[in-house]
């Protein structure tokens, strides 16, 4: 299944032909700017994907900052990333990003598959900016970033999040 717009952002899924029951084996991953993000082939727990997008999808509207928002595009991903996965020296704009509650704009799934990608979303009012980075592509490789319209990304996770749900109830059902 494919649920939003793979130029843009979507989120494909699919079952394995033995999907464990409500454990929903399957491949999942992202498309951001006609890239798939997620390593797909490899697998995962969708059951799993369903409950980290429990916590994507109660941000949803709670990402706004438009102080972060209008930071160099190498800046805030660098201090978020920061904030979120190292410990970091005290300096303003470290200082703001962690005032900002930042897990918040972190919407890269917490399984496997997206092991190797960070992914941040920062909206101001009118718009939502998503920047990612490969974690093994090094120091020089330069972060993609891409606008989207806002809440395009929300509704897309919310009706990923819905079709998961309904596959897992299932699942509950027939187990």
């Amino acid at each position: 299944m494919l649920v939003g717009e793979p130029a843009k952002f979507a989120i494909e899924f699919e079952l394995d032909q033995n999907y464990g029951g409500v454990w929903l084996f399957g491949r999942i991953c992202y498309w951001i700017a006609n890239e798939q993000i997620g390593e797909y082939e490899m697998g995962t727990s969708l059951r799993d994907v369903l409950f980290a997008l429990d916590s994507i999808k109660n941000d949803t509207g709670n990402r706004v900052s438009n102080a972060l928002f209008s930071l160099d595009a190498t800046i805030l991903y660098n201090s978020l990333n920061k904030a979120l996965y190292e410990s970091s020296e005290p300096s303003a704009i470290n200082t703001m990003v962690k005032e900002e509650a930042c897990a918040r704009f972190n919407i890269t799934l917490p399984v496997d598959v997206f092991d190797p990608w960070k992914i941040f979303l920062v909206e101001n009012q009118e718009e939502s900016r998503l920047l990612l980075k490969k974690n093994d592509s090094g120091p020089q490789q330069q972060i993609c970033e891409i606008f989207l319209r806002k809440g395009e990304f929300d509704d897309v996770v919310i009706r990923a999040h819905k079709e998961l749900d309904n596959l897992y109830n299932t699942g509950l059902k027939n187990n």
